[in-house]
């Protein structure tokens, strides 16, 4: 395994100091691992696959090729290098499919809803207050009503407060013509 190390090495033309830094280790404990003096543990071997997208089989047993096939696009670069899930993945290529201008009109989208949120001081303990917007010239309102507010306290929430406080009319004798 050890001499694969080094033929890995030689293949991407790095030193041995630029090897063991990708890895996190130095110089010293490259050209030891190289010359068979100290052994790869499970968790360099890992190290060396992930950083350098080599195959495992290859680098444990000499056996298939040096190393694995190349992602088909970025995206699933990004999905492998931050353990994306199915949901994430999809969200991630359908944005990144997108022209220019649709991103660019998600990104000021989002921003200016970011904007309007951190403007009001009371996003959220507060009633809502609903903005004259030249995108909604009818939306005029000065601001929503709040829980109690007397203006609404004579309405009935359920129907039978509705029957109490407005009974329905009694059953009469049908009128012939007209309206009642």
């Amino acid at each position: 395994m050890n001499e694969r190390i080094t033929e890995l090495r030689k293949t991407l033309s790095l030193s041995m100091e630029e090897f063991g830094k990708k890895l996190g280790v130095t110089r010293s404990s490259i050209s030891n691992i190289e010359s068979g003096r100290r052994g790869l543990t499970d968790q360099m071997i890992l190290s060396i696959c992930r950083e350098y997208n080599v195959s495992e089989d290859w680098l444990r047993f000499g056996s298939g090729s040096m190393f694995l096939l190349e992602p088909k696009n970025e995206i699933e670069n990004l999905v492998r290098k931050y353990n994306l899930n199915q949901m994430e993945y999809i969200f991630l290529e359908h944005y990144l499919n997108l022209d220019d201008s649709d991103r660019e009109s998600i990104f000021n989208f989002i921003t200016d809803v970011l904007a309007d949120f951190n403007e009001s001081s009371t996003a959220l303990s507060g009633p809502a207050k609903i903005f004259k917007s030249e995108q909604l010239p009818y939306a005029a309102f000065k601001e929503a009503p709040a829980i109690g507010n007397d203006q609404y306290s004579d309405i009935p929430d359920t129907p039978e407060e509705l029957e109490r406080k407005f009974p329905p009319l009694e059953n009469r004798e049908e009128k012939k013509g007209g309206l009642g």
